[in-house]
């Protein structure tokens, strides 16, 4: 029995030390013949049937036992109908499931690679399928390590940095592929685009991984239709600067410093699924349209927002940029236009192609109150000190604009407000407290039109008187495009059209454009409507404007008409249109009433008062030359009294009742700063004192009425005529009518109060009864001496000088039938003399007058008046 163990025990040993030879025999036959198939071509014949579709090769390889393998220079390349891709390591290991090989399955574990790189691009070329049917292969990849991945390119995008991935992944050619969860680490990545930087200094990990791929390879359909996947991301993404990458479609956006990134991303079916989202958080951001860049600390998100409802079609997302502190500055311009937190901009796409912003998306600017620390910066955009320029103040600036990239056009508006802002207008300076409400709608890019609608300016002068509640703005913006870059200004070169409508509280910004005329000053509250045409900063043909003013204020020379008025300005085109425009202003003042600057009380009345202003060159707030024209059809006067404001207060002659009214025409020439016309001014049943004696009677004054210094308020009253008609004095009236009849030669008279007049004039009158009357009055020993001097039918010249101090007559060359005149008159506060000379048929008599005494001389009598010192004040 011993034996018969013994025997079993050697011969298990022998069959063990067999079976370990021939494994031995196995592994060495293996390694021969495997690292032989490794490092031959035999293996690229074998592997590369159709290398034109799929190459695989490596310079050299080793297998130590059955599956294991270990690549160098490792070259895989793959083209597909509509793609290639490749993949190169420097060294890729793995473990090979041989069995599975049998299946047509492909599964390799424990993957291991080093200084690999990734590239996938869109084949240009179709590649017809084959007809011959093949049992697919299955591909599964399980724990693979990958320590260095020196580039991955996709789509002429290339990655490169400290790149290190893991994970695993199963796919079947021509069909389904499952990524389970890969991780990807990126540390100082450099993104670029045909050697053109786009990011840098970027570190990133991301976990990636797909429910489902099925690619297709039919013709006309989409490969990644079939995709599930999602992927999580988190790092910082570096410096991404346009100037710098020369990528013109991007050259919107600016990154200045590195931000920290984290998103999420799902696809599902090939379509990106809503919710999905990429971030980067606390960076320097920069946002350019045109020569404005809005830029600062802040945050970009992209998110799904829509998702597409047809599979065929690609989703809708957002871009959207937000800022927690930023500026708003113009390119090659330091100062900032505005500052402020919170600015917001949202971009939709769809399709989504962030490259082309004004292709296919849509774009929303928020941007809340910020500040203008200083408004000068604005006035690259206005039209310069010769037209409209800051000098100082700060505002508010805030608005929403968007933008629909299908329909290529957008609108929004913009609100800029001051309570104190200083600026120059055509030159002269204004402070004002200002707010701009810019409505605006089919904006589009390349297109240099706006359509203003239902926009509004409130204005108030902080250095004059008027004020503008709201006027509201409709119509059409334009300028070239020119006129906006480098610097131009933009509100000079606009052109434009807009309807009008406001309530103005004081329409006194008229009166800039007459300021030469300082005469004329019309004021009051009113409601404005009309037609603005814009064009080279000025008003041009086709502008209209119709102000009611149901209580306005009309000042000239002195005194103050209100009433109902109705204002009408046009401006229209001269007969050459190279010689520019002319403007028309046309104002009617109905049911008016007039009073002196400074008085309660009324003067005068009447039904229409109609002033035509006709500016041959007109230029917008410039202050042009222009004739005037006021007509005064009928004005009633209805107490006489009211002209003793012309006199001065210590005046002997007082008007103490009557009626009258006036009728002229004044033409006003702001040229030569000149006025011309004729003023009417009737009264009758006029009572009046000199001193103590009554004077009844009835006035005519025709004045002609000319200027060389109105500022002044210089006239001239050459050729004027005043007639006094039924004259009598005392207390009974005679039968006989007096009149008198004067024209005035030489005069001038200066429009104030108390009013100044001196001159010469030639008169006429009955007699000399109310002259003498003065001398006589309430002394009847004077009555012999009253019948003597009382001449009839009279005619001569007379000197007379009315000024603040005195009233002076005297009266020459006053002749009659053997008949001589003369007389002298001083009227002041202090002195109060005159003398009265008269020679008849040799008979002379003389009374004199100083204060109260009063003297009659019949003994040399011309000698005492010429001795008489009746100038003496």
């Amino acid at each position: 029995m011993k034996k018969q163990l013994a025997g079993i025990k050697i011969n298990t040993r022998s069959a063990c030390l067999l079976v370990v030879c021939l494994l031995l025999a196995l592994e060495i036959m293996y390694l021969i013949a495997a690292n032989l198939f490794l490092n031959t071509s035999v293996s690229s014949k074998m592997i590369n049937r159709s290398p034109e579709n799929r190459l695989i090769i490596w310079e050299r390889g080793y297998s130590l036992y059955p599956g294991q393998v270990t690549l160098y220079d490792f070259d895989m390349r793959v083209k597909h109908k509509k793609n290639q891709w490749y993949v190169t390591s420097e060294r890729i290991s793995g473990h090979i499931k041989l069995f599975k090989l049998l299946g047509r399955s492909f599964h390799i574990t424990q993957v291991d690679a080093e200084l690999l790189s990734f590239g996938y691009q869109r084949h240009p070329t179709f590649f017809p399928e084959s007809k011959r049917k093949k049992k697919k292969w299955q591909i599964q990849i399980d724990h693979a390590a990958i320590h260095s991945i020196t580039e991955l390119v996709i789509q002429g995008n290339s990655l490169k940095g400290d790149l290190t991935a893991n994970g695993s992944m199963s796919f079947i050619t021509r069909g389904e592929m499952i990524v389970n969860p890969t991780q990807l680490h990126l540390k100082n990545g450099v993104l670029t685009r045909s050697d053109e930087l786009l990011a840098k200094d970027i570190e990133m990990t991301m976990t990636y991984w797909t429910d489902r791929f099925t690619p297709s390879v039919e013709k006309g359909k989409k490969a990644l239709k079939y995709m599930s996947a999602r992927m999580d991301a988190t790092g910082l993404l570096g410096a991404y600067d346009p100037t710098e990458t020369k990528l013109k479609k991007w050259s919107w956006l600016e990154i200045n410093h590195s931000g920290h990134v984290e998103g999420h991303i799902a696809v599902d079916k090939g379509i990106v699924a809503k919710g999905s989202r990429v971030g980067i958080t606390k960076t320097q951001i920069g946002a350019t349209y045109q020569d404005l860049k809005v830029s600062g600390l802040g945050s970009m998100n992209f998110i799904l927002s829509k998702q597409a409802e047809d599979p065929e079609s690609i989703e809708t997302a957002d871009l959207e940029i937000g800022f927690d502190h930023f500026k708003i500055t113009k390119l090659k311009q330091k100062k900032p236009l505005a500052s402020g937190d919170g600015c917001r901009i949202l971009i939709e796409s769809a399709p989504i192609d962030f490259s082309q912003p004004f292709s296919t998306l849509d774009i929303s600017v928020s941007l809340p109150p910020s500040t203008v620390s200083d408004a000068t910066a604005f006035n690259s955009y206005l039209g310069g000190k010769d037209f409209l320029a800051f000098t100082g103040g700060h505002a508010t600036l805030s608005g929403n604009i968007q933008y629909l990239g299908k329909a290529r056009e957008g609108g929004g508006w913009l609100t800029f407000e001051s309570d104190n802002l200083e600026m120059l207008l055509k030159g002269k300076p204004i402070a004002t407290a200002f707010k701009l409400q810019a409505n605006f709608s089919e904006f589009r890019p390349g297109d240099p039109r706006i359509v203003v609608t239902g926009s509004s300016i409130n204005v108030k002068s902080l250095n004059r008187n008027w004020y503008s509640h709201s006027v509201l703005m409709s119509g059409l913006l334009s300028w070239t495009p020119e006129a906006i870059k480098k610097g131009g200004k933009v509100l000079k070169n606009a052109e434009g059209q807009f309807h009008l409508k406001s309530e103005v509280s004081d329409i006194d910004f008229i009166n800039s454009f007459f300021d030469r005329q300082q005469g004329f000053m019309i004021n009051g509250p009113g409601s404005l409507e009309g037609k603005i045409r814009l064009a080279n900063a000025d008003l041009v043909p086709g502008t209209s404007i119709q102000i009611d003013v149901p209580d306005i204020q009309a000042s000239m020379l002195g005194y103050v008409a209100r009433g109902n008025a109705i204002l009408k300005a046009g401006i229209q085109a001269k007969r050459r249109p190279s010689k520019g425009s002319k403007a028309n202003i046309d104002l009617i003042i109905s049911d008016y009433t007039v009073r002196r600057q400074g008085e309660q009380r009324d003067h005068s009345k009447g039904e229409k008062i109609t002033a035509s202003i006709r500016v041959p060159d007109f230029e917008l707030m410039e202050s042009p030359d222009f004739e005037m024209i006021v007509n005064l059809p009928r004005n009633e006067i209805p107490d006489m009294s009211s002209y003793n404001g012309l006199l001065d207060k210590h005046s002997a002659f007082k008007i103490v009742s009557g009626k009258g009214y006036s009728y002229g025409r004044l033409r006003f020439l702001s040229q030569t700063e000149s006025m011309e016309g004729e003023l009417t001014l009737k009264a009758s049943d006029l009572c009046a004192t000199f001193e103590t004696l009554p004077i009844h009677g009835s006035l005519m004054f025709e004045g002609k009425l000319n200027s060389d210094d109105e500022k002044n308020m210089l006239f001239n009253l050459d050729g004027s005529k005043l007639t006094l008609d039924q004259v009598w004095t005392g207390q009974n009236k005679p039968e006989e009518n007096w009149s008198m009849i004067c024209e005035f030669e030489k005069a001038k008279l200066t429009w104030k109060r108390p009013m100044l007049i001196k001159g010469e004039m030639s008169l006429k009158m009955t007699d000399t009864a109310p002259v003498v009357a003065i001398f006589t009055e309430k002394k009847r020993m004077y009555k012999i001496l009253q019948n003597i001097l009382t001449i009839k039918h009279i005619h001569g010249n007379a000197h007379f000088d009315l000024n603040e101090n005195f009233f002076d007559v005297s009266l020459f060359d006053v002749q009659g039938k053997k008949l001589k005149v003369l007389g002298k008159a001083r009227m002041s506060k202090q002195v109060k003399r005159g003398a009265l000379y008269v020679k008849l048929k040799g008979i002379q008599a003389m009374i004199s007058l100083e204060g109260d005494k009063k003297r009659p001389y019949f003994i040399r009598p011309l000698k005492k008046f010429h001795q008489m010192d009746v100038f003496i004040e």
